[in-house]
């Protein structure tokens, strides 16, 4: 199997449009300072924790899955992730996600799931990004939200980016 082997330096790997349906997550392991990961374009269905498992989950800063064919993703799959800065998830075809799968990103800056097809999403989810600056929920079939929303943790948010919807809430 292929191996980043020689590749130790390497802080920012970037793998686009092609027809990754998964990968072993072996091939990160002798990369200590991999700080962004770009797995763009592809056709990956699923994400869960065992593809981050050899990653220096401290150094990683930017992960970036945009465009592939994303359905779900496992209920504990960023919770080592703790000083991730960078989230894309757009472009995919999420329908639903776990309340908690976003409650250990404290550090997140920016954060996308535009274009995916989610139908409900529960905002309280980002009340531990106390850093979120920017969050894109655009172009999603979002007609219900949970009824105990509460704004104070996007007072940190500079732009908003809601589908028409949620773009009339007025926080």
């Amino acid at each position: 199997p292929y191996s980043l082997c020689n590749y130790t330096r390497l802080s920012i790997f970037w793998l686009a449009g092609g027809s990754i349906e998964s990968f072993d997550a072996k091939i990160f392991q002798p990369v200590k300072n991999l700080s962004s990961l770009f797995i763009n374009n592809n056709q990956l269905r699923y994400l869960d924790s065992s593809m981050f498992a050899y990653l220096n989950r401290n150094k990683l800063r930017e992960l970036s899955f945009w465009s592939n064919k994303i359905e779900s993703i496992e209920t504990n799959t960023f919770d080592l992730l703790i000083n991730l800065e960078y989230l894309n998830l757009a472009q995919n075809r999420l329908k639903f996600l776990n309340d908690y799968l976003f409650n250990k990103l404290g550090n997140l800056k920016y954060f996308t799931l535009n274009q995916n097809a989610l139908v409900s999403f529960n905002f309280n989810s980002l009340n531990c990004m106390n850093e979120l600056s920017y969050f894109n929920l655009c172009n999603n079939q979002i007609d219900t939200f949970t009824d105990d929303f509460q704004c104070d943790n996007l007072t940190y948010i500079r732009k908003k980016f809601l589908n028409q919807t949620l773009s009339r809430m007025e926080c």
